[in-house]
């Protein structure tokens, strides 16, 4: 990847859809213990978390109907 003059880097489609990165999510580069540095994604407290896995697994139902679906099967 290359930093432009505004110290810019575009993520690559392949890691953003891994992350389950989104247009207008935050991300955090923390540096680990052997001194690398490491993208994360930033969860916000507003983002509900069945959301955020629906649309990882590309889930065609919203929370609702997916806490519907895990209550009928237990």
């Amino acid at each position: 990847m290359k930093v432009t003059t505004q110290g810019q880097v575009t993520i690559p489609a392949h890691i953003r859809k891994s992350l389950g990165i989104l247009p207008g999510d935050s991300v955090t580069f923390v540096e680990n213990d052997r001194g690398e540095i490491v993208l994360k994604r930033t969860i916000q407290d507003q983002q509900d978390p069945i959301e955020i896995v629906a649309h990882r697994f590309k889930l065609s139902m919203s929370s609702d109907e997916l806490i519907a679906l895990l209550r009928e099967a237990s």
